[in-house]
């Protein structure tokens, strides 16, 4: 079964799992996805608070 996936195994998608299976990927994404988050909220609180202010 391994040799048969060996065989088969396509170059990108090989890279890909590895990316993803690496920890220290995972916590850089996580990261870049938290301060993304951060920054939408953040977004809307302001949008929120100019919208009450000239209402």
């Amino acid at each position: 079964m391994a040799c048969l996936i060996e065989c088969d195994a396509d170059p990108f998608e090989v890279e890909l799992y590895e990316l993803a299976a690496d920890p220290r990927t995972l916590r850089i994404d996580r990261a870049q996805r938290r301060r993304a988050g951060q920054h939408e909220r953040r977004v809307r609180r302001l949008k929120g608070r100019g919208r009450r202010a000239g209402g």
